[in-house]
């Protein structure tokens, strides 16, 4: 049984912002519990939301498959899009909401950014890569052409190596983006430095 999604934070009523923590593969939502206390603003609201796959080892998983074989992606990207609307049909403005993905949840998550049909405030992949680059420019909306973007990654990472966010830094800073990279001495986890970069990268962009 999928457990429900976590929230954290300021309730969404009340909330200037929010921060959407996406997971990585074989966990749930209650993996990213910690972090997102950690990142849990003054006036933010955080959601966990959990991926709607069963993953064989244990957990769940976004989509199916290894990198280059994202099989369901697209699916699990348009899911995290309609979770967007929903917190913007809350009465909070796009622009004021962020996506943080760990892991597979980075993948993901920066791909449901990039394509979002209004600019959201922030995407943060942490430990993660861009899925299909060579779609990247065409795919991504007119309104995402500005978005502020967040990669972060452990130069010790034994399951997705560092060239994998060092690749995506340097496509999407040539496609325009306003990229924020940081490498950190750490392998497929978070630090508390990357913790204190990304709670300082959040007020920067969104407030």
């Amino acid at each position: 049984m999928t457990p429900p999604r976590i929230e954290l934070g300021a309730p969404i009523e009340e909330a200037k912002a929010v921060l959407i923590c996406l997971h990585g593969r074989g966990v749930d939502a209650r993996d990213l519990a910690p972090i997102g206390d950690e990142l849990a603003l003054p006036g933010w609201h955080v959601r966990l939301p959990n991926a709607p796959l069963p993953f064989p080892g244990g957990g769940l998983a976004w989509y199916a498959g290894e990198p280059g074989r994202e099989d369901g992606i697209d699916s699990a990207a348009r899911g995290i899009g309609e979770e967007v609307s929903r917190i913007e049909s809350a009465g909070i403005s796009s622009r004021s909401i962020a996506i943080l993905g760990f892991s597979q949840g980075a993948v993901v998550g920066l791909h449901s950014a990039l394509r979002h049909p209004s600019r959201l405030g922030a995407a943060l992949a942490l430990s993660g890569y861009l899925y299909a680059p060579e779609k990247t420019s065409e795919e991504a909306s007119e309104a995402s052409r500005d978005l502020p973007i967040f990669i972060g990654h452990g130069t010790s990472d034994p399951l997705l190596p560092v060239g994998g966010a060092q690749t995506a830094a340097k496509l999407l800073e040539e496609q325009g983006y306003p990229i924020e990279y940081h490498e950190y001495p750490i392998g497929h986890s978070i630090s508390v430095e990357e913790l204190a970069d990304i709670a300082g990268f959040l007020r920067r962009v969104i407030g």
